[in-house]
């Protein structure tokens, strides 16, 4: 009876309260510096034409300029519009770099408005406040995409359009979501995750989902080399290192290989020239001299070569002093990066690409930045520094855990016990369908290593990204190699992660999670649950729930629970129930069971359906020898017994 007391006054505090059946406000700013705040749905003046309109949870506004306008801003929360009557729980959700959490009562002094400009400086135009129970999404919606910032302060949002004057005549119009959700934490929503579901439905019906090359889909990870960071260039310790890792991550991404040694000058070897730019970032397409030509050949003949992925570092251009930034909407800006790119691969055998700040900071008009995605202009074997919500790219988000210029993150700090943090798990809800790496880059080296207890590492895993490995072996003794590392490749290769392509759904509908265990859900091609779990102080007796099913956790630090394996004391009895025989035989396996066979799908170790039938005999005769799956759907259940084909 509490609970439903409870719930009724959320729901009558949220329709108090209910933005999403309000008109959203909007302000315009002119050109000769008239500011004008309007709440009707027509207006009519000496500045403008315009009106608003609505459909389901999307307002738009048509405007027509009668003056020069120089900003437009809508939606523009000129009132406070608080959740229910207690702000003290709100919390702001905010799309940079991987997600950022900042409490309402941390920013609660009317205009000090903050926020950063899309597509670029953050990953979508959204902004969420939410706490345990109630939440509400503000969204730009507009496509093609259009130049804006979100800002937030004060319980209140507001989009501001102010990159491209409105001439006199000129008509635009700009859309938003605006929408409430209520969650019931006993059942493990969030409100922050039903939010995002709002913006994630109107993403999908205008972008499709991002599918990535196979052999980038399936990496590991990759090892990264600073080059600029070796007084002398050791291409012997490179190659060892390499050989260690090669097999684990399968990619090895070089940067700096266009600089001399950037450390203190009198230890570079060959001497710094006379006024010698040194930088990790330098804009130039050429490979010093100092790695030629033995860091090509290594490329050429023992990565490529082998059938690995390698790269080195290349960048849109972000200016210089006299020479100002190229946007890639510009015919210079698109030369610029994709002769780099054809550079690193023509004549330095690169057969995977790095590209620095594209999806970091602003780079032009979003609709044709993401034109040149098409896996032809820029390879589909791409990295970008950051994600974008439009960008069909993998991204590098490492800097998502410190938060980089001030850190702001780090173990133990939550959106809920912090004034500002960051919160990674926001980005990888929504850009699920993204590839993205995580590791030692931007900052978040702070917190990887023994020194740490490889928190880096442990939130690479339960976060479902590639790992960025600047520091493979600890101490960089090959002798002691990363155990995170270790653990976390290993039990993503029992389960066959990649080629399943596992989407992040953060703890959705998961409950009951015993302290001092992290776990987070992720769903696969076909429909399986995978949960990851971090157990790092190896307790024993942690169990979670998920679907009224209690999942017991193994002290093992980090494992892999495959929900479609089925091992609960539930359906032991049902796995026993179920023969497959003779196991192992030539191809030809009988089914035995209780229950009727709906269908089922012979799987390989590479994920891949190789045969489906219905009938209870299963033939891959024709098939190489060696172990697969077969994925047995029942009414009820999908239950999954391993066979093995030889002669």
């Amino acid at each position: 009876m509490r609970k439903l007391l409870k719930c009724l006054v959320s729901i009558i505090l949220l329709l108090c309260f209910d933005t999403a059946l309000t008109q959203p406000h909007f302000a315009i700013e002119t050109v000769s510096g008239v500011f004008n705040i309007y709440n009707l749905n027509t207006i009519s003046n000496t500045y403008i034409d315009a009106n608003i309109t609505q459909s389901g949870n999307i307002w738009t506004l048509n405007i027509t300029a009668k003056v020069p306008i120089k900003s437009v801003k809508f939606p523009f929360d000129d009132v406070r519009k608080p959740l229910d009557n207690d702000i003290t729980d709100d919390i702001y959700y905010y799309p940079y770099i991987s997600g950022l959490a900042e409490k309402a009562t941390n920013r609660n002094a009317d205009w000090t408005w903050w926020g950063l400009q899309y597509p670029g400086d953050i990953f979508s135009p959204v902004i969420i406040i939410a706490d345990a129970n109630n939440g509400r999404i503000e969204a730009a919606v507009n496509w093609p995409v259009k130049h804006v910032t979100p800002y937030y302060a004060a319980e209140r949002m507001m989009f501001d359009y102010n990159f491209d004057t409105l001439q006199v005549n000129e008509v635009e119009n700009y859309s938003v979501l605006i929408d409430s959700v209520i969650a019931n934490p006993a059942l493990g929503q969030k409100p922050w995750q039903m939010a995002m579901d709002k913006y994630r439905t109107w993403l999908n019906s205008k972008v499709p989902l991002v599918v990535h090359p196979p052999q980038l889909q399936n990496v590991h990870g990759w090892l990264q080399v600073g080059l600029m960071n070796q007084p002398t260039f050791d291409l012997p310790w490179i190659n060892s290192l390499w050989q260690q890792w090669r097999d684990k991550l399968g990619w090895i991404q070089f940067w700096g290989q266009m600089s001399n040694y950037a450390g203190p000058a009198n230890w570079a070897n060959p001497p710094l020239l006379p006024g010698e730019v040194v930088d990790c970032c330098a804009l130039n397409y050429n490979i010093h001299n100092r790695y030629l030509p033995d860091l090509v050949n290594f490329m050429r003949d023992s990565v490529v070569g082998l059938g690995y992925l390698g790269g080195y570092y290349s960048s849109g251009y972000y200016g210089l002093p006299g020479d100002p930034k190229r946007l890639l909407d510009t015919q210079a800006g698109k030369d610029w990066l994709l002769n780099w790119i054809t550079k690193n691969n023509v004549d330095y055998y690169a057969n995977s690409f790095y590209l620095d700040v594209v999806c970091r900071v602003y780079f032009g008009d979003g609709s044709i930045v993401r034109s040149l995605f098409d896996g032809i202009q820029i390879p589909a074997q791409s990295v970008t520094e950051g994600i974008v919500d439009i960008i069909p790219s993998a991204g590098l988000i490492s800097g998502c855990l410190t938060g980089q210029n001030p850190p702001i993150g780090g173990p133990g700090l939550t959106p809920e016990n912090s004034n500002k943090t960051m919160f990674t798990q926001l980005g990888r809800y929504l850009l699920n369908d993204h590839a993205v790496f995580l590791g030692s880059a931007n900052g978040d080296h702070a917190f990887w290593g023994p020194t740490n207890n490889y928190w880096t590492e442990r939130q690479a895993f339960v976060l479902g990204a590639k790992y960025d490995v600047g520091f493979a072996n600890d101490n960089n003794n090959a002798s002691t190699p990363n155990p995170a590392l270790v653990l976390g490749i290993t039990e993503r290769t029992n389960v066959n992660w990649w080629p399943r392509n596992p989407k992040y759904l953060d703890t959705k509908d998961v409950t009951n999670i015993s302290p001092g265990i992290d776990v987070r859900r992720f769903i696969d091609n076909n429909n399986c649950n995978l949960f990851a779990v971090d157990n790092w102080n190896q307790l024993v007796g942690q169990s979670f729930s998920f679907n009224g099913q209690t999942h017991n956790v193994s002290s093992q630090r980090l494992s892999i629970i495959d929900g479609c394996n089925i091992t609960n004391v539930k359906h032991e009895k049902l796995l026993n129930d179920i023969i497959i025989f003779p196991n192992p035989n030539n191809g030809i396996y009988n089914i035995k069971t209780n229950e009727p066979v709906i269908s089922y799908d012979v799987v390989d170790n590479l994920g891949r359906i190789i045969f489906t039938g219905t009938s209870p005999q299963v033939d891959i005769n024709y098939f190489a020898n060696g172990i697969y799956y077969v994925k047995i759907k029942l009414k009820n259940e999908v239950i999954i017994k391993k066979i093995i084909k030889s002669n």
